[in-house]
């Protein structure tokens, strides 16, 4: 044991822990985490309320701008949230994830989540028709001569 000390205690002595040896390098990493998921969460929230806003206009311009309709669009938006947490878990965990069976053994089953995404897709979509909006031709009056 004691050859095993006599080489290794050279090595030891210019050791740096681990948590000094990262901690810089971590706290970096983790403020710009936080700086790519506020950014990224912003966006997303932004999006939702301009969706949201173009839902309500087009209810205000199809002149059924009732309390009923408000739910229908909040639920719609709901599924809008939904819908980007299976995206999000098909993306972090992908289509195929492992499980480990009642024997122990691990497998390969398909992520639910791609069967929960087409039925919600499904569900929005028959909201819309609920809502009774159509895909139209969008008119730009920015172009105007």
């Amino acid at each position: 044991m004691d050859y095993l000390r006599a080489f290794y205690s050279p090595l030891l002595k210019n050791r740096v822990s681990k948590k000094n040896m990262y901690s810089g390098v971590c706290k970096t990493f983790q403020k710009n985490a936080r700086a790519r998921r506020k950014r990224g969460g912003n966006m997303r929230k932004t999006l939702r309320n301009q969706i949201k806003a173009n839902l309500l206009e087009e209810l205000n311009r199809n002149g059924v701008f009732s309390k009923f309709y408000l739910d229908i669009v909040e639920d719609y938006m709901s599924l809008w949230d939904t819908k980007n947490a299976l995206i999000s878990d098909i993306e972090k965990r992908g289509a195929v994830v492992p499980y480990t069976s009642n024997t122990g053994q691990t497998n390969q089953k398909k992520n639910e989540s791609v069967g929960e995404l087409l039925k919600v897709n499904a569900q929005m979509l028959k909201i819309l028709e609920t809502l009774n909006f159509k895909p139209g031709l969008v008119v730009d009056d920015s172009d105007e001569l």
